[in-house]
């Protein structure tokens, strides 16, 4: 995952560079290979879209743009949105043994938000620094088997069938670039005390939630959370969607 996680709020400060001594015998036992690291990897920043950045358009007209959709329908991107989220990433994670933490609405507001305000930014560059719901205390077994379960080949097939407008169509300028985001801005979404790949991981180590090798005390749902972020998506402007802070 490209997120650099802060060690105060969800564990290691980077699940890519902390110390694997434990961890690579455990995947051993796991089975589970060792992937690439990806191919955009930055630090998380505070949440400041850039000015001017947006141009001439506005949040809502944003929204209410129609894009072209499965079949060459036109509908505006929010309903894109409603239906990539609902009908296509919810049963993508749950299909494959991943529950995630916000509401199904939260969660599309979430990702609304890092593509405003991501808008024409390389992958390298853009900012989706906001929201995490991810426990702490995750382990990288974890993290390794949800990198297994949801490889490459599995997020091929997620794109090819959903992938179908233009802010992640793979011929669009951006497309990729948000295609990555997305993928990696799940992981920050999860929740993985009720995921049933967490089961399986504990089964196959031999721990459980209250063991020493299992979820540390004290951990939570909601950690980093932005409050100003849940109140935007809980609020009835736009159909349901808030501009972010300018």
């Amino acid at each position: 995952m490209k997120h650099r996680i802060s060690s105060s709020s969800f564990g290691p400060s980077d699940p890519w560079t902390a110390d694997r001594s434990c961890g690579a015998a455990r995947r051993a036992v796991l089975g589970l290979k060792i992937h690439r690291k990806p191919k955009c990897r930055r630090e998380l920043r505070s949440y400041h879209p850039r000015k001017g950045m947006s141009g001439s358009v506005t949040w809502s007209s944003w929204l209410e743009e129609p894009v072209c959709w499965s079949g060459g329908e036109r509908v505006s991107r929010a309903t894109a949105l409603r239906l990539f989220v609902e009908e296509g990433l919810i049963p993508f994670l749950k299909g494959n043994g991943y529950r995630v933490a916000p509401s199904v609405k939260l969660l599309r507001s979430r990702i609304a938000t890092g593509l405003w305000i991501n808008r024409g930014r390389s992958c390298l560059d853009s900012n989706w620094a906001f929201g995490h719901e991810l426990q702490r205390g995750w382990r990288q077994e974890d993290l390794y088997r949800f990198e297994e379960v949801l490889d490459d080949d599995a997020w091929d097939s997620f794109w090819a069938a959903w992938a179908c407008w233009s802010d992640i169509d793979d011929s669009s300028e951006r497309g990729q670039d948000r295609r990555i985001d997305i993928r990696e801005y799940v992981w920050s979404q999860l929740d993985l005390r009720a995921s049933p790949q967490t089961a399986f991981v504990n089964e196959i180590l031999g721990t459980t939630e209250d063991s020493e090798d299992g979820w540390r005390a004290g951990a939570g749902s909601g950690a980093g959370e932005d409050t100003y972020l849940r109140e935007q998506a809980e609020s009835g402007e736009v159909g349901g969607y808030r501009r972010p802070k300018p």
